[in-house]
């Protein structure tokens, strides 16, 4: 059985305020939490901090989270690191899944409450509560 103890949490999201909301809940959860504003940042950080789990908005500045998503499964460092797609519609997961079936989950924002998150987390992690 895996607990949350020392596992890292990058959440990318230009939303301050989804961020925030997140990172409340996922840290009460007992993980560690970084963030990103952006796509750039989010694969910077990626791979110099080495999360456990990525929670990956879709839209983002610089470069977006479908474009990211790429770029962390072709580069050695990051290709095994699962990525949870953060999106505002659930329209948009098909067009994701086209595009790109690299994710482990997807989370519909409006549908999805902090606690939902944390139990997606886990889910993907192994971690039994």
């Amino acid at each position: 059985m895996t607990d949350s103890k020392g596992k890292r949490i990058l959440i990318a999201d230009d939303d301050t305020t989804i961020r925030d909301m997140y990172r409340e809940r996922i840290l009460a959860a007992g993980f560690e939490v970084i963030e990103a504003a952006d796509g750039e940042e989010a694969f910077d950080l990626a791979r110099h901090k080495t999360p456990d789990l990525i929670l990956l908005d879709i839209m983002m500045p610089k470069v977006n989270g479908l474009d990211t998503l790429a770029i962390l499964k072709q580069s050695e460092e990051t290709k095994k690191i699962p990525v949870i797609i953060l999106t505002a519609l659930t329209s948009e997961v098909e067009k994701v899944r086209e595009i790109s079936p690299d994710f482990v989950d997807y989370i519909v924002k409006a549908d999805t409450t902090p606690g939902d998150v944390v139990d997606k987390i886990n889910a993907q992690l192994g971690i039994i509560k």
